[in-house]
């Protein structure tokens, strides 16, 4: 059984075994409603598998452009962070959480030796223009990369045609 979701003004739709929605999930609501605002995690759409891997989404309709370095920087911080919280609350609902509602091929990953992706969905972006994106978000997310030992080819920053090429939306 599949489910479909929309982001972005773009369709998802994976495996409900390969789904977690972490960015709708209780435990996320949870924390946050006890934390302020400026404290609170923020997520990606979703975590799922793909061919394999842990693939964490994240999903925008556009991005600054990088001359644009203030609104871009604060982009890219935003983006990495998203990351960074969503690896965390997926391994807290993981092994501390067994009762968060996630798909049973993601509850099942040895989480030892599963590998990792990371994807940024900017789907107005001209192809172009994904180059700097990545180098920022590969260069923002360094030392999160070298402690959860992903290497720099498994972060993508790709546009709404090559999601669809690569079949990650609909």
């Amino acid at each position: 059984m599949t489910q479909g979701f929309s982001e972005s003004d773009m369709n998802f739709e994976f495996e409900d075994d390969c789904l977690y929605r972490i960015e709708e999930s209780s435990l996320l609501s949870k924390v946050n409603k006890r934390t302020d605002k400026t404290n609170s995690y923020s997520a990606c759409e979703c975590v799922v598998m793909i061919n394999g891997d842990v693939t964490l989404i994240e999903a925008k309709t556009s991005a600054p452009h990088p001359n644009s370095k203030e609104n871009f920087n604060e982009f890219i911080d935003k983006v990495a962070s998203k990351f960074r919280d969503t690896m965390m609350v997926f391994h807290a609902a993981r092994l501390r959480h067994p009762k968060e509602a996630m798909g049973s091929k993601l509850r099942g990953v040895n989480l030892e030796t599963i590998g990792y992706r990371l994807i940024l969905i900017i789907r107005k972006h001209e192809n172009k223009w994904l180059p700097p994106v990545s180098d920022a978000v590969k260069y923002k997310l360094r030392p999160f990369l070298r402690l959860w030992n992903i290497k720099d080819t498994n972060i993508k920053v790709i546009n709404g045609s090559i999601a669809k090429e690569e079949n990650i939306i609909k």
